[in-house]
């Protein structure tokens, strides 16, 4: 078995468009990018993100976002996604240490405004400064003992933002 490359991955990645170039959160091994082989590098490798969770390029490769695992949950932001394995920064402000932190949390982007993008705990954030600030922009949209696993932005309306939770909600 010692030439078997497997990896479990998270829900989620976000690709380059134009590029082969696809950026994927995985079990144990952090954040992932492939670049076109069979080897990707990953993000544990320079000693951040045990567990990488949801991703998001930008539509125009501006910015990278990321959640990684540790406890309380960490959002990232690369602001180069040339260099989407190095350079994170902590991107959490505005985001409540008393919500429910979700182990492996999802982030989306507004297609239609860059600068824009969604993550969760129980509630629904949103930053409009590429994750500088947070601002819950919901009450808590569980049944009172999960967290957000899904976003979407609805493509005809980025008014509109779907939301899924482990209990169903």
């Amino acid at each position: 078995n010692e030439t078997l490359n497997t990896i479990p991955f998270y829900p989620g990645f976000s690709l380059v468009a134009g590029q082969a170039r696809l950026l994927a959160g995985s079990q144990a091994h952090g954040l992932n990018l492939y670049t076109g082989s069979l080897s990707w590098p990953n993000g544990e490798q320079n000693g951040y993100c045990g567990d990488g969770g949801g991703v998001y390029i930008d539509p125009q490769a501006t910015c990278a976002y990321a959640h990684c695992e540790g406890g309380s949950a960490n959002w990232i932001v690369n602001p180069s996604a040339d260099t989407v394995l190095n350079n994170w920064s902590a991107a959490q402000t505005g985001i409540s240490t008393s919500d429910r932190w979700p182990w492996v949390a999802d982030i989306k982007g507004d297609w239609t405004t860059i600068s824009t993008v969604y993550t969760g705990t129980d509630r629904l954030y949103q930053s409009t400064n590429n994750a500088a600030s947070w601002t819950a922009i919901s009450p808590d949209l569980t049944a009172g003992n999960s967290t957000i696993n899904t976003i979407a932005v609805a493509p005809t309306d980025s008014n509109t933002i779907y939301t899924g939770a482990g209990d169903g909600t």
